[in-house]
């Protein structure tokens, strides 16, 4: 049931077979017209969807920020790009298998998600990269914000298995319009360029000894990142 067709007379006993018979038509007609529109709306709504995630795609990006581009360029606003790195994801797929690593970017997903405004905009760039589009956000705010992303993904509590806990950790980087670029790609490479200079610190903080997991990395990295923020 998608829907009715109502006719009302104001006598009663007005309407024939006859009347019957065109209404039963028009409805079908009427029915096959909304049935197509609503799967053109639904195909479209998956053209812009990730299919593991559930989040917005980069096709779906790049729409989004030529949106808030031309609205920041009319009032005279601005707005941020957060890009993230999953770390390790390699390790976890290497380790613990596919369908975990899955279950990874899902969390990161729902997490990002969770700690995002209704107005904001999540995308799953690629891979194990994520993309936050953050309107009337400044660099402050931006910032903030960032780091707020690490810290909700840093208390993911992610199982193998075996129940082994999988701590996870993201690196980050934001750009933020006009000051960073008044482009899309200018922005995401701005974006790009600090996130690894995130991800280069992170590492360069860590001291590994030989022998040790992936895991035990990156419980590590969630402890000094716990004690540091």
């Amino acid at each position: 049931m998608i829907g009715t067709i109502a006719v009302y007379h104001a006598d009663a006993e007005s309407y024939t077979d006859d009347h019957r018979r065109v209404l039963d038509e028009i409805s079908a007609q009427a029915a096959a017209v909304v049935q197509n529109a609503l799967l053109f709306e639904q195909t479209r709504e998956q053209a812009f969807k990730d299919g593991l995630t559930g989040l917005a795609n980069p096709r779906a990006l790049q729409f989004q920020v030529a949106r808030e581009l031309g609205r920041a360029r009319r009032m005279g606003t601005y707005f941020s790009l957060v890009l993230l790195d999953l770390d390790e994801f390699k390790a976890i797929n290497d380790q613990h298998g596919h369908l975990v690593g899955d279950r990874a970017l899902q969390e990161v997903a729902r997490v990002l998600q969770q700690t995002t405004r209704p107005y904001d905009t999540c995308i799953r760039y690629g891979g194990d990269e994520f993309v936050v589009l953050l309107s009337a956000c400044g660099r402050a705010e931006a910032e903030e914000r960032r780091r707020g992303f690490q810290e909700a993904v840093s208390e993911i509590a992610l199982e193998a298995q075996d129940g082994c806990r999988i701590p996870l950790g993201v690196s980050a980087g934001a750009s933020v319009f006009p000051d960073d670029g008044d482009s899309y790609e200018r922005l995401l490479a701005r974006a790009d360029r600090r996130m690894y200079r995130d991800k280069a610190q992170r590492k360069s903080a860590l001291t590994v000894a030989p022998g040790e997991t992936a895991a035990s990395v990156a419980g590590l990295r969630q402890r000094r990142y716990s004690t540091t923020h």
